[in-house]
């Protein structure tokens, strides 16, 4: 489910800074941004730098973690990092806004 989250009420550029020893793709407002087939391998702080634009106020980011066939116990790792950052890796400023219901009832 895409994370919506609400920025200042301006459009501003932005990075999103990710790590994963897994395979990756990452979503902003349901455009494909950043993506990296690539299993198995290790995982650093800003091993990959993806960046977007964010439209004045809300937006949805959908960070996808992908995993290969194989069923060794040591492939069955999954993790992974995010950050919202400006182009020198500073902190931007960001509310989440809980997704609604969409649930027939």
């Amino acid at each position: 489910m895409p994370i919506p989250l609400s920025n200042p009420p301006r459009e501003q550029n932005v990075q999103l800074r990710m790590g994963s020893n897994n395979a990756v793709k990452i979503f902003v407002n349901g455009k494909l941004i950043f993506f990296r087939e690539e299993y198995h391998h290790g995982m650093v702080m800003d091993q990959y730098i993806a960046p977007c634009q964010l439209k004045a106020g809300k937006n949805e980011i959908l960070l996808k973690v992908c995993q290969n066939e194989q069923d060794q116990p040591w492939a069955q790792k999954w993790s992974f990092q995010v950050r919202l950052c400006d182009e020198l890796g500073g902190a931007v400023a960001f509310k989440v806004v809980p997704a609604q219901d969409k649930t027939p009832r």
